[in-house]
């Protein structure tokens, strides 16, 4: 739209267009120059609206992103961006926008009632387990080593399983890899195959770099949940002993999650937990976004940003 077209003095008519997540777009003209220096005028347009009475000058027009029901959409184009108001001649600008994909950070849930209705929002690169892992491990040492019976564990073997869920104690967690006669990987792929996982495959040591989907974690969750991870008793078990250590409650910790276990190692590498919220079998996962800080164990782990996925989750189950 040419500036000026069918707009009178001291106007501006803004359209807009695209993927709007059937919202109004919020946009704010900010006056910086002539006698619309320090303006701003703030509306909300669905597809048309002329802004009237509007001091002659410059102005800058931001259009906010949109959010619905964890879905985003941007401003793409905004054409023209800057634009001329003058008492006899008005302008206007036209605003495009486009649904946006988090490729840095995703967040996935499923109501334990109907786990296979899985909602993800977003996407990573990668999906390394990192100590989210552990939880896998203990599943196939209760299921080999005490058949599938947790009342069955030695108080040492308590205390270890205890260690690498609560604290993430990754010696704990070799002294349980280590008691699995012929290695952990083939136990625990079978655990994840039990359940529908075909795409999970445990190695005998290193399981914390496997690729794990937030979906196959959020299947594992509610299977866990159901009491179908090796046998009732032991999946019980091992969702009571979910339980971090205060310093490792951050994200799903600060929403009132029930049970949950984190996963985290580098500075530039993912920090994810699964867990459950409410009815909700969860997951968040960060690639590397914002600053890390140091754990307990002596990695890193991304809790501003964990925080603020687990925030935008709670947001979604409530709107859910």
């Amino acid at each position: 739209v040419a500036a000026g077209t069918n707009t009178k003095g001291r106007q501006i008519r803004i359209r807009v267009r695209g993927q709007r997540l059937g919202k109004k777009a919020k946009i704010i003209l900010k006056g910086y120059r002539g006698r619309a220096k320090g303006v701003k005028r703030t509306v909300k347009v669905k597809r048309a609206k002329t802004v009237k009475r509007l001091k002659p000058g410059r102005y800058r027009i931001v259009a906010k992103r949109i959010t619905k029901n964890g879905l985003v959409a941007k401003a793409r184009k905004i054409k023209p961006r800057h634009v001329r108001v003058t008492r006899r001649r008005g302008t206007a600008t036209k605003i495009t926008y486009r649904r946006f994909v988090d490729r840095r950070n995703a967040i996935a849930y499923a109501p334990l009632s109907n786990p296979n209705r899985v909602t993800v929002r977003g996407t990573v690169p990668s999906s390394r387990a990192w100590s989210t892992s552990k939880v896998l491990v203990v599943a196939a040492f209760i299921d080999t080593v005490a058949g599938g019976d947790p009342d069955r564990l030695s108080s040492y073997w308590r205390r270890q399983i205890k260690a690498a869920l609560t604290a993430s104690d990754m010696n704990a967690l070799r002294r349980i890899r280590g008691a699995i006669p012929g290695g952990s990987g083939a136990p625990m792929t079978r655990i994840v195959r039990s359940i529908g996982d075909k795409r999970t495959t445990a190695p005998n040591i290193g399981e914390g770099a496997m690729q794990w989907s937030v979906r196959n974690q959020i299947r594992f969750m509610a299977a866990l949940n159901d009491g179908k991870i090796v046998s009732k008793k032991a999946s019980r078990y091992v969702l009571d002993s979910m339980r971090p250590i205060a310093a490792h409650r951050w994200g799903l910790g600060t929403i009132g999650a029930s049970a949950f276990k984190g996963g985290w190692l580098y500075s530039n590498s993912e920090t994810r937990q699964m867990g459950i919220v409410g009815n909700y079998a969860v997951v968040i996962i960060t690639a590397g976004v914002g600053p890390a800080e140091l754990q307990t164990d002596g990695d890193w782990a991304h809790v501003r940003q964990m925080n603020k996925l687990a925030k935008r989750l709670k947001k979604q189950l409530d709107a859910a």
